[in-house]
């Protein structure tokens, strides 16, 4: 279950997380990192990362990885809200601004496991929706999940997320046209 901070508080949080995640505009990314071959959003990763699409009849979904990260995107009107509040050491969640577009960061460790830091960044109503022939545009989902293997890794999987950019307007065959 999700603790409300209330609205001083978020703010100060959502700065605060801006600031730690390095999703801040100051935050110099590797001139060396490569763009993600999504379909419906792009963000930027380390050179030695290497990704797979999975089959999504209504969106966009895929993993990518190297050593010491392991990271999932899925993009769609059905996306995992993060909502829930998962069993974990440090766990700490806020929102911040990404590209313009709210999203919620939440970060814990799982000390048992091989990948035990971990991060997620959900984006409610991408704005980069479709026209389903009336008035009503259908705008996805974004949830981004990422496993790591040090504190540095998540430092990086946070730049990760502080890359990802939305178009202006959604290609056709993002959304299974």
């Amino acid at each position: 279950m999700w603790v409300r901070i209330p609205p001083p508080a978020a703010i100060s949080l959502s700065l605060i997380l801006a600031l730690l995640c390095g999703c801040s505009s100051k935050t110099k990314i590797p001139k060396d990192w490569k763009p993600s071959d999504t379909k419906c959003f792009t963000f930027l990763m380390p050179p030695d990362m290497k990704g797979k699409h999975r089959e999504q009849l209504d969106g966009d979904a895929g993993d990518y990885r190297n050593k010491s990260i392991a990271l999932s995107f899925e993009y769609s009107w059905y996306t995992d809200p993060i909502d829930g509040r998962p069993s974990g050491l440090d766990f700490q969640e806020g929102e911040l601004l990404i590209d313009k577009k709210t999203a919620r960061l939440v970060t814990l460790t799982e000390p048992a496991s091989v990948f035990p830091y971990r991060a997620a960044v959900y984006f409610r109503e991408t704005g980069t929706g479709k026209n389903t022939g009336g008035s009503i545009v259908v705008s996805p989902n974004l949830t981004m999940k990422a496993e790591s293997t040090t504190p540095e890794a998540q430092e990086t999987v946070k730049k990760i997320f502080g890359t990802i950019r939305f178009p202006k307007e959604q290609r056709g065959e993002c959304l299974g046209d």
